[in-house]
């Protein structure tokens, strides 16, 4: 279609250059095709601003051929394939370590170890005088305030990770290693001959280790999220010296005078 206009632009151009005898020709029989390229001289102006005006449909091919292999693939309405994980809750993963004070060590240690089975959790070392306990982590803070409340604390540790990127990465990296794995069980099926078949199968085994590791992953991450992770250290605290009760005298020489003698010596004592 776009070769009509070019041709009848060339076309007056010749018509042009033949000079006024061409003209008078044209003037004569001729008018209906002077008129016509009168006509056609209008369309080339309406194709040519259609032209200018429209919009280039080599900018997204550009943009895509420019894009960076790393990037998440689009889907067909635009959006990316990278998880939102502003939707989701936020995990974390709580621990923490303290340093308390306290008159009996092996009391405080049973005390805790009594404590972590009573809210639901377990021990998961000891030593003769330090614990580290795993609890729920909806009974974290109350464990804290518990410990606290055993002696003098004199250190004190507490640690949030946020791994919620990485699960979720996880949960998505495992979903696209299964897919492939079953593709890959497929191609096995309909291997041709047995250097096909072992090179599927060496792809299926390192696939199928991938898999487990990130499996091993998510199982650990979801265990640091559920049970905290405290540590504690006992020190001995030194008892306080009791102060015995001081009268004051009224007069200073009275101080300095020793009733038990004098009552000894008067009443034979």
């Amino acid at each position: 279609m776009k070769k009509v206009p070019t041709l009848l632009f060339v076309a007056g151009i010749w018509l042009w250059g033949c000079g006024p005898g061409m003209a008078e020709m044209s003037s004569g029989g001729d008018a209906g095709y002077a008129g016509g390229a009168e006509v056609a001289s209008a369309d080339d102006e309406a194709y040519y601003s259609r032209v200018a005006t429209a919009e280039p449909m080599q900018v997204a091919v550009t943009q895509t051929a420019n894009a960076d292999p790393s990037d998440p693939e689009p889907t067909p309405d635009g959006s990316s394939t990278e998880p939102d994980t502003s939707r989701f809750q936020r995990l974390i993963v709580y621990s923490a370590s303290m340093r308390v004070a306290v008159l009996e060590i092996e009391t405080a240690l049973e005390t805790v170890q009594q404590q972590t089975e009573t809210v639901g959790g377990w021990m998961q070392a000891s030593s003769s005088n330090s614990i580290t306990v795993r609890i729920p982590a909806d009974r974290f803070r109350e464990f804290l305030e518990f410990i606290r409340g055993l002696g003098r604390v004199d250190a004190e540790n507490i640690v949030g990770t946020d791994v919620t990127d990485e699960f979720y990465d996880l949960e998505i990296r495992l979903q696209n290693a299964i897919d492939l794995r079953d593709r890959y069980a497929a191609l096995l099926e309909q291997a041709k001959n047995v250097q096909e078949a072992l090179a599927i199968e060496q792809e299926l085994g390192r696939i199928t280790g991938e898999i487990e590791r990130m499996k091993g992953r998510m199982r650990l991450l979801k265990d640091q999220i559920a049970f905290s992770r405290i540590t504690i250290t006992f020190d001995t605290k030194a008892e306080q010296p009791t102060r015995k009760n001081h009268i004051s005298l009224p007069f200073p020489w009275l101080r300095t005078y020793n009733l038990q003698t004098t009552y000894a010596g008067k009443y034979g004592y």
